[in-house]
């Protein structure tokens, strides 16, 4: 599952960056995102054997919980520069437009799913990594 992006909580002031600061951008987020995901898809895999201990049960829902929040950051870095993601977008050969409407969806599904995370890891005493 790669993002998309959305946010209910940023209003659509932005200011415009140019293509390769935002590209740059846009990149490194992507990257955080998805290697967080192969982390917890590698840890997952690791203590399959393990997982009805519930130290490996917290550690993977802790990694899970991470790649979320770096999840989320993409999605508020898309939102606040939608007209910049959607011009990137086009450059790439995307020509279907992005909306607000669709990243704010999309967005409240992961801050749902962070915050079943965030819930479970306080009931266990420990914290999103």
């Amino acid at each position: 599952m790669l993002l998309l992006a959305a946010s209910l909580y940023l209003s659509s002031f932005s200011y415009a960056m140019d293509d390769a600061q935002f590209e740059q951008q846009h990149q490194q987020l992507l990257q955080d995102a998805y290697w967080a995901q192969v982390a917890e898809h590698q840890l997952k895999e690791k203590l399959i054997v393990q997982s009805d201990h519930l130290a490996a049960q917290t550690a993977i829902q802790q990694k899970a919980c991470a790649a979320t929040v770096l999840e989320l950051k993409y999605y508020d870095f898309v939102i606040l520069n939608l007209r910049d993601f959607n011009r990137y977008k086009n450059n790439q050969g995307f020509h279907k437009i992005v909306t607000i409407e669709k990243l704010q969806q999309d967005r409240l599904k992961v801050q749902h799913k962070y915050e079943t995370f965030k819930q479970s890891l306080n009931n266990r005493n420990a914290t999103c990594e």
